[in-house]
Parts: C-alpha cells; sequence; structure tokens
C-alpha cells in the first residue's frame, strides 16, 4: 500500500476547528454586545428626549416640545408615550387634525389608554365632530366601566 498523505490527529483537527469555531464566537458575542449596547442607548436616549419633550411642554413651550417628540416619532413611531405627547401638543398648537392623527395612532398601538380616547373627543369636538367626540367619551366610559368590574 502507498503511503498516503500524512495524517494529521483528530486532535489538531479539533484544535483547529475548536480555534476557528472560537473566533466566530468571539466575533459573534462582540456583534451582540455591540448591538445590545446600540440599543441600550438608543433607549437611553428616546428616554432622555421624552423626559425633555414633557418637560418642555410643562413649561409652556409647545414648539420646542414638538420638534423633539418628532425627533422621537422619527426614531421610534410606536410609542404609545409619545404618540400621546404629541396628540397633546398639536391640540395646544391648535393643529386639531394632526391631535386626531396622534391620539388615534395611540389608541391603534394601546386601545386602552383612556387619556388617548378623551383626547381624541376634545380634538374631535373643536373640529366640529360632535358625534364622533361623543362616541369617544363613550369608549372611555366602556374602558373606566370594564376596569371597575374586574376590581
Amino acid at each position: 500500500m502507498p503511503p498516503g498523505p500524512p495524517r494529521s490527529s483528530g486532535r489538531q483537527r479539533i484544535d483547529k476547528k475548536g480555534a476557528f469555531n472560537s473566533r466566530i464566537c468571539i466575533q459573534t458575542v462582540s456583534a451582540a454586545a455591540a448591538l445590545m449596547s446600540s440599543l441600550v442607548s438608543k433607549g437611553a436616549m428616546l428616554v432622555r428626549l421624552q423626559h425633555e419633550a414633557y418637560m418642555t411642554y410643562d413649561c409652556g413651550k409647545y414648539v420646542e416640545s414638538l420638534r423633539i417628540a418628532e425627533e422621537i416619532y422619527a426614531i421610534d413611531a410606536a410609542r404609545s408615550d409619545n404618540l400621546l405627547l404629541l396628540g397633546a401638543i398639536n391640540f395646544q398648537l391648535r393643529n386639531f387634525s394632526e391631535a386626531v392623527f396622534f391620539n388615534q395612532q395611540a389608541i391603534r398601538i394601546e386601545p386602552q389608554m383612556a387619556e388617548a380616547h378623551s383626547n381624541l373627543a376634545n380634538a374631535l369636538r373643536e373640529l366640529g365632530d360632535v358625534q364622533g367626540s361623543m362616541g369617544q367619551v363613550n369608549s372611555v366610559n366602556n374602558h373606566a366601566s370594564r376596569r371597575n368590574r374586574r376590581n
């Protein structure tokens, strides 16, 4: 039998493969850590911006608050707390159609959010939609009575 190519021991193959796999694992873990850090940073940034938007709103600086809340909306359009704030800001600025839109979006995400229903009712009333406004008031009352029955 002619001699074949030199054989490497199984141990060497495992070591090489193990070294290769550990490099991949380290790269994967590093990428995951970077992603988590990015997500935590993004989350922390959004919390800070949301706080700033509320503070400026509470000080009556509606245009500045709107700018901050719109920045948050551009990053994460599904934050119901920010949608509620955008509705309230637009109401204060007398942009009632925008207030309706943002409160509807908040309700779409959190149907039980009584404050969004109430704010929507107020914006609809300002637009002259008394029936729509009353429908939202009834919706708030229905949510409240269901909550009271559970307690």
